[in-house]
């Protein structure tokens, strides 16, 4: 795993858990029970512009 450190979020009576991979990108991973699975986003920051993009994983 990366950095050290975890972030724990809660919206709508879902919690996910956030931290930072050893690529330095932000992931999020939460447990979705409409598909019962675990579902993982990845927050990428584009360095040349400075924008943050979004990767949907499951």
């Amino acid at each position: 795993m990366g950095q050290k450190g975890y972030y724990l979020f809660n919206k709508d009576g879902k919690t996910s858990v956030g931290y930072f991979n050893q690529y330095g990108n932000f992931v999020v991973e939460g447990f979705d029970s409409n598909t019962d699975n675990v579902s993982t986003t990845i927050f990428i920051l584009d360095e040349k512009s400075r924008d943050m993009m979004k990767e949907q994983k499951m």
